[in-house]
């Protein structure tokens, strides 16, 4: 099915493009720590995104949850370097979060997710969003 960013703007410029991306929720896990609760996470190590942080950790940690049981869920990413290792893989710094929408067929199966994110950077005038679509 399609996977895709739909638009993405950052710095005062914006790019109205369809990207293919994935969301492949079969290489997320559940941590045993915090408390499990509605929320899986993935660890890709092969991207070197990051250079700098508390941990010689390379790659990105990916989230995925629900403070409940609706359709309204989180996502959001942040480099794997950031987190001290007693809050491994979690990190409450900057992160990129995203508001996602579970999207339910009549029969009540999960056929993908619609998102948004917004993100002010620290100490400028500059923005980042994203509208995201992934469909299975």
């Amino acid at each position: 099915g399609a996977r895709t960013r739909v638009i993405y703007g950052s710095g005062g410029y914006t790019v109205e493009s369809w990207i293919s991306e994935s969301l492949n929720l079969s290489t997320y896990t559940t941590p045993s720590a915090p408390t499990p609760v509605n929320c899986m996470h993935y660890w890709q190590p092969t991207s070197s995104a990051c250079g700098s942080g508390s941990n010689p950790r390379e790659g990105i940690i990916y989230h995925i949850g629900s403070q409940n049981n609706s359709r309204s869920m989180y996502y959001n990413h942040h480099c794997a370097c950031l987190p001290q290792e007693a809050d491994f893989p979690c990190y409450t710094g900057t992160i990129h979060p995203y508001a996602f929408q579970q999207i339910i067929d009549d029969v009540g199966t999960l056929r993908g997710f619609v998102g948004v994110e917004v993100q002010n950077q620290p100490a400028n005038a500059y923005y980042q969003y994203q509208l995201k679509a992934y469909f299975q």
